[in-house]
């Protein structure tokens, strides 16, 4: 049983950008505490979990923006939440949603119950981007189940309250072990969202985390969200049907709506001083999270010097005038110094100083020798793969055009749907917001052997991927002082304990596969001319 001195404390990001799971304490500063400018409601439920009413906890007992977006239950698609994988503590992982999940979720809670706006996967990637586990959508009705009855809401009688239809809830999601369970508490966690539309997704499973860690509390849980103004306005806030689905109570949601991201940082950083709440969830975007949620301090984005964070939009440090550059570096020093007061102790407690001070520091060294020297590759060779590929890539589109009878743009979903299904008349698969039935590779399994466009489908997009993202990506990366590949080594993103590598990822290139080995054969242990 989880009580509430071990509980669990996890920040997702509502940009892109890094965030940490961190399981320890949390709390709320009370009303009218000194502090940011922060607004503390609670959001409580009457019979019908669909009405949801947010109580202000401020210096005014005003009520808030009464009742959310959807007042019916939503279709009967779900995904199901099977066994994610195990994830060891200190894990770095990714989450990503698929090529339909284009339209906005609200905090994403439509990966368990949705309307019409449904997404093809959202799967956990490690940091090599190898695929830990994918979550599909399911067309099965799930099971009704019982919906747990909250005390009615202190605010008062809720506006058309005792006419909305029963909820159900999917049974996979209760029967099953769910993997992030096993992140240690107290310990420290990351989670990324792969770009910006999948944060919602990010936010699913952290719920789903939240939910199985109180889920065999006997007393009432308590939790701590924490998120901006801004934040909540662009995504909106929780749906009462979704949060049943992961098993937590609305009644039972303390909501902070903070001014700025360090505020928000601030509000969860005080709630480490209470053993009331079960667990916190924090949704923050600022560029240096430790500093500013250990320290108390907002460190000024990296943008802000180098420009974006797409390569080729950046400039080098020693482009950046002297007089900007200077505040901004003894900044990170300064806040190096600062964080090692309270880290150390930390580490003491642990018993990790010798892991820190034996090997991780020494291999520091060893890094950024290697980052420094970078890695060969024959571009010439890749640039020949490629022209390869492209001949090979117009003969496949002939064949599915003659397959078909016609060209049409085989990239485009809402095209190849209108082929496969409305022209062929091939089984429908789950239907889109589009209108359109979704094409992803999950659905198109189910078509093969039915028709041969589907075949050649698969190797047309098999082989297009590679083209773009290693055969025409990586010689554009490659240095052209050095004519070697630079990449960034970090020696504790994996849950493993082994490397992993990021601009670019050069631990995922294919390797199952004639084509993928023909790429890893473009990596030489020697310089190479063009």
């Amino acid at each position: 049983m989880l009580r509430p001195r071990y509980a669990s404390r996890i920040i997702v990001p509502a940009l892109v950008s890094a965030l940490a799971i961190a399981l320890a304490l949390a709390a709320v500063p009370p009303a009218g505490a000194q502090g940011p400018d922060v607004q503390i409601a609670q959001l409580s439920c009457s019979g019908d979990p669909e009405l949801v009413v947010i109580e202000n906890f401020g210096d005014t007992a005003q009520t808030l923006a009464g009742w959310e977006l959807q007042s019916d239950p939503p279709d009967s698609e779900t995904f199901d939440l099977a066994v994610l994988g195990s994830l060891a503590p200190g894990a770095s992982i990714s989450i990503q949603s698929g090529p339909s999940a284009g339209g906005v979720f609200k905090w994403g809670l439509e990966f368990i119950y949705r309307d019409d706006d449904p997404t093809d996967y959202a799967r956990i990637v490690d940091d090599t981007g190898a695929i830990i586990h994918q979550v599909n959508c399911a067309e099965a009705t799930p099971t009704p189940s019982p919906t747990p009855s909250p005390e009615p809401s202190p605010v008062g009688e809720v506006p058309n309250g005792g006419g909305a239809p029963p909820l159900t809830s999917p049974p996979p999601f209760r029967e099953r072990e769910f993997p992030l369970n096993r992140l240690k508490k107290a310990g420290l966690h990351e989670i990324k969202p792969a770009s910006y539309r999948d944060a919602p997704a990010s936010v699913a499973f952290a719920l789903a985390a939240i939910g199985e860690r109180i889920g065999a509390e006997q007393q009432p849980p308590l939790i701590l969200w924490c998120l901006t103004a801004k934040a909540a306005h662009e995504w909106g806030r929780p749906y009462g049907p979704g949060l049943f689905a992961f098993g937590l109570d609305p009644a039972c949601l303390l909501i902070v709506e903070a001014r700025t991201e360090i505020d928000a940082a601030w509000a969860l950083e005080e709630g480490l001083k209470s053993r009331a709440l079960t667990a916190a969830l924090g949704q923050v975007a600022i560029e240096a999270p430790l500093v500013s949620r250990r320290l108390g301090i907002e460190m000024r984005e990296r943008t802000e010097l180098f420009g974006g964070k797409r390569r080729g939009a950046q400039i080098a440090m020693d482009e950046v005038d002297a007089a900007a550059a200077a505040p901004f570096a003894c900044a990170d020093a300064d806040m190096a110094g600062r964080l090692r007061a309270v880290l150390e102790p930390d580490l003491e407690s642990m018993g990790m100083t010798a892991l820190f001070s034996d090997i991780e520091m020494p291999l520091l060294s060893v890094l950024a020798r290697m980052e420094l020297s970078g890695v060969a590759i024959d571009v010439g060779a890749l640039r020949e793969l490629s022209a390869t590929l492209a001949e090979e890539i117009g003969r496949v589109e002939e064949e599915i055009y003659k397959s078909v009878g016609h060209e049409f743009n085989i990239s485009s979903p809402q095209q190849l749907s209108h082929v496969l299904f409305e022209e062929l008349h091939l089984p429908r698969t789950r239907r889109l917001k589009t209108g359109a039935y979704t094409t992803d590779a999950q659905a198109l399994e189910g078509l093969r052997g039915l028709h041969d466009v589907i075949d050649l489908i698969y190797s047309y997009r098999e082989l297009t991927k590679l083209k773009s993202t290693y055969l025409d990506a990586l010689p554009a990366l490659v240095n052209a002082e050095t004519n070697r590949l630079h990449t960034e080594f970090n020696q504790a993103g994996a849950a493993t304990g082994r490397l992993s590598s990021r601009d670019p990822n050069l631990q995922n290139i294919p390797v199952r596969t004639a084509l993928g080995e023909e790429v890893r054969r473009a990596f030489v242990a020697r310089d190479v001319g063009p």
